[in-house]
């Protein structure tokens, strides 16, 4: 890979997926605490404006967010065994 390769995915040899997630504040970094909040944050707004955000049609995006953040940490927390 390149100078250009995609920054979501891990060593070629690893083969890890890191696609998903939140870069921090505009850098190339994606840290998990930060992140964690986040995504926790917007989970429990959709379940506290269920009913709001599903008549303006903005809980399918609240899902999509959640999802984006959730599926990067099964990403990286479904490691195997490397030999």
């Amino acid at each position: 890979m390149g100078g250009n390769s995609n920054s979501s995915f891990d060593d070629i040899n690893l083969q890890l997926d890191l696609t998903g997630g939140y870069y921090d504040a505009g850098d190339n970094a994606k840290f998990v605490l930060p992140m964690a909040f986040t995504v926790t944050s917007l989970a429990w707004a959709a379940l506290a404006y269920h009913k709001k955000l599903q008549a303006t049609g903005e809980l399918v995006n609240f899902q999509a967010d959640v999802r984006w953040g959730t599926d990067y940490f099964l990403n990286t927390a479904a490691c195997k065994k490397y030999s």
